[in-house]
């Protein structure tokens, strides 16, 4: 990434971050920490489509798992489009199947929209309030 883009996924993803954990600074701090950890030991990349950034960490051979940030979250055609984007970017990698966790229910509708055959399941997350979704698609 140039420095221009740098600056641009930034932005991104502390306003992002900022956005969910608005009223407790001191936990956004913490995901911002985490986020930088991950990036420096773990592997994890961030890819950058419009106004979206992709946080992809490699799980096993072939998968990978998939975070997103957006200033806003209204725009589910161009979410549709970034994440078609971000697909064919894992699928050129070799990646043969991603997955994403979320509580936003929202995402199914951005699901459909793409055109991309991702599987909607329920799973168990430790520290959270009952099942939440999981997207996962096969590459």
């Amino acid at each position: 990434m140039d420095e221009a883009e740098l600056k641009e996924v930034n932005e991104i993803v502390f306003a992002a971050i900022n956005r969910d954990y608005s009223k407790h600074h001191e936990t956004a701090v913490k995901m911002m920490q985490a986020l930088a950890k991950e990036l420096e030991e773990d592997g994890s990349k961030l890819v950058h489509f419009g106004n979206f950034v992709f946080q992809t960490t490699v799980k096993g051979k072939g998968l990978v798992e998939v975070h997103m940030f957006s200033k806003e979250l209204g725009d589910r055609k161009g979410m549709a489009e970034a994440f078609g984007q971000l697909a064919q970017y894992l699928k050129g990698l070799g990646v043969k199947a991603a997955y994403g966790i979320t509580e936003d229910t929202r995402l199914a509708d951005v699901a459909k929209l793409t055109g991309i055959p991702f599987k909607n399941i329920k799973v168990n997350i430790p520290n959270t309030k009952g099942k939440v979704n999981a997207y996962y698609v096969e590459l």
